[in-house]
């Protein structure tokens, strides 16, 4: 099980305002296709831009991240495609990223892996509504793009640790 973490030369300062910029404009905005095997696709429901562009870029090698800012945007989304996983904030503009589970799937599909990214700590009824719940604060970028690769690929373990990253400039 490999991840490969892009790196960058600019300061983060730059990566955020140049992240911001791009996309003042989005509703949704997907990670380039990878050559070669298919990647996992991951709903991404953050109305944070700056960080939607992160984790877009973080997860860029590893799979295609589809962005979207709001209930409404995911709803759209969920209704015209599958994912393999979902990444949820609580907190949207139009409502709570809780009010989507559960997932619908069409027959045959594997239902999506869930994770809650949120700013608070998850409540008990959602913590038991998803597979993971991480906290914004105590929780990296780095380590949510491990749990979400583990848990598509079945790994329920929790030790991060163990997962060997690969980063290429």
């Amino acid at each position: 099980f490999y991840i490969v973490l892009p790196t960058h030369a600019a300061t983060s300062a730059q990566t955020s305002a140049k992240a911001a910029a791009e996309a003042t404009s989005m509703q949704v905005e997907r990670s380039p296709p990878l050559l070669g095997e298919t990647p996992p696709q991951i709903l991404h429901v953050e109305d944070d831009q700056s960080l939607t562009a992160i984790v877009r870029e973080a997860m860029s090698r590893n799979a295609i991240v589809t962005s979207v800012l709001s209930v409404a945007a995911a709803r759209k989304e969920l209704a015209e495609k599958h994912f393999d996983a979902g990444i949820l904030d609580i907190t949207l503009p139009d409502g709570s990223g809780q009010d989507l589970l559960p997932i619908p799937t069409h027959a045959g599909e594997r239902p999506p892996v869930i994770i809650s990214y949120t700013a608070d700590e998850p409540s008990r009824t959602l913590r038991n509504a998803v597979d993971g719940a991480l906290v914004k604060s105590r929780h990296s970028v780095t380590q949510l793009m491990v749990t979400v690769l583990a848990r598509i690929d079945g790994d329920d373990t929790h030790d991060t640790q163990t997962r060997r990253l690969i980063s290429h400039p």
